[in-house]
């Protein structure tokens, strides 16, 4: 049997969503306010960071995936 981890994921960004999501990364928001957002689940917006990071597009930041921006969206 195979196996297929994430098979029902979305990895589709268009290229203005990368943007916002580096945007509300570098400006501190929580991962779940980001995906908020996005209209996106967590697990989609924690695998573009984690994928951007990688690659070096994005840096670490205080606060990791929960942020420092408590009140991002209230």
């Amino acid at each position: 049997m195979l196996y297929i981890a994430l098979e029902n994921a979305d990895f589709a960004w268009r290229e203005e969503q990368v943007k916002e999501v580096d945007k509300l990364w570098k400006d501190g928001a929580p991962l779940d306010t980001i995906a908020k957002l996005m209209g996106r689940s967590t697990r989609d917006v924690f695998i573009l960071i984690y994928d951007r990071l990688d690659t070096g597009k994005l840096s670490g930041r205080k606060g990791s995936i929960f942020g420092y921006l408590q009140e991002a969206v209230e």
